[in-house]
């Protein structure tokens, strides 16, 4: 189970992530357990970070593909099987939370053959996507999505967390993890 979720994070979130055995997405092996402060992850000459709040998860990342253009991070919690990710990229022209947005929503319904329940917003500086993957290679998962996606300073900001088998009870321990996120910059 953990290797499939890992497989559709890596597709959905963060392409080129890694590969087996790297220690990366497609690798959970090695990742380690977060600690109680939230998680960092910064792009490449720029003076802030996201922060988000994965105390209790297991993390990979960041990691930073070779020409600094993404910075991603993946963790599951074991307990609950929420998959969590940030990803941070280079805008590429795109200037709002909305046109980040929308370039992920482009890759993200190529990769998953069918895509239910879409309720999408913009407001604030954010976007949101909530969004059902049913089967995964013809399996049933009902795989539930909660992305958010913001624009500072030519970086996408998409923070994704997942669950599969989900049930509406679930919806609260997806929302936490969007809720706990923060931009931090040293004084």
């Amino acid at each position: 189970m953990r290797r499939l979720l890992a497989l559709l994070l890596a597709a959905l979130a963060a392409p080129g992530a890694g590969r087996a055995g790297e220690g990366r997405a497609l690798d959970p092996g090695g990742w380690r357990r977060a600690g109680k402060a939230p998680v960092a992850v910064s792009f490449p000459h720029r003076a802030w970070a996201v922060t988000v709040d994965l105390a209790g998860f297991q993390v990979d990342g960041p990691d930073v593909l070779p020409d600094g253009r993404l910075v991603s991070l993946v963790g599951e919690e074991p307990e609950s099987g929420v998959v969590a990710s940030v990803t941070l990229s280079d805008a590429g022209g795109r200037r709002s939370a909305e046109a980040c947005a929308e370039a992920d929503w482009r890759r993200i319904t190529m990769v998953a053959a069918e895509v239910a329940g879409v309720r999408r917003t913009a407001e604030g500086g954010r976007a949101r996507a909530w969004y059902l993957v049913p089967t995964i290679d013809g399996r049933r998962v009902d795989q539930q999505n909660l992305s958010g996606w913001w624009y500072r300073d030519g970086v996408c900001v998409h923070v994704h967390a997942s669950l599969m088998g989900f049930t509406p009870a679930d919806a609260a321990k997806l929302e936490r993890v969007l809720a706990s996120v923060r931009f931090e910059e040293p004084l």
